[in-house]
């Protein structure tokens, strides 16, 4: 008898637990911003667009990031990519992004290359209004055309 009542406690518990980490949103944002795809390592990075505007001169020698939109709740979102087996950074690929709200779908877009600190990283501007979750979805073009990477991922977006 003791054995059941233990039992059911755990059960409520557990499901409390749960609820609450669904509820505060804690399950977003424990997600994590590296990711791994068909043997490429992806990492993901937000910068909201007022800090660029604030800094011109970090990001003035770069022709895409000097596009930047105005307009509340915009971010550059730039993706680095790496060969998983030889950890070298990826230079020559397609890469293209689509960012939406759960339950809806939001434009394609091309990820454009910047360079950064020597490197190249793929690059766009997306509107993404904070305290949401979006369905993220990368699609990596190397080589021929039918050698297509895809990652799939959700991402929280917090207030600025």
């Amino acid at each position: 008898m003791r054995y059941k009542k233990t039992l059911s406690q755990l059960r409520v518990l557990v499901f409390a637990c749960l609820f609450a980490l669904v509820s505060t949103g804690a399950w977003a944002s424990a997600l994590n911003r590296s990711y791994t795809a068909d043997g490429i390592t992806i990492y993901v990075g937000l910068v909201p667009a007022a800090r660029m505007w604030a800094h011109p001169k970090i990001y003035g020698g770069n022709e895409v990031a000097l596009k930047v939109p105005k307009g509340p709740n915009m971010y550059h979102v730039l993706v680095a990519l790496y060969d998983r087996e030889s950890g070298r950074r990826i230079k020559n690929a397609k890469v293209e992004m689509r960012i939406s709200p759960l339950g809806l779908v939001g434009p394609l877009k091309p990820l454009h290359p910047m360079a950064i600190g020597g490197d190249v990283t793929y690059c766009n501007y997306f509107k993404m209004t904070p305290d949401n979750i979006y369905r993220v979805r990368i699609s990596i073009h190397r080589g021929t055309p039918t050698r297509t990477a895809e990652a799939e991922f959700t991402q929280r977006v917090y207030p600025q």
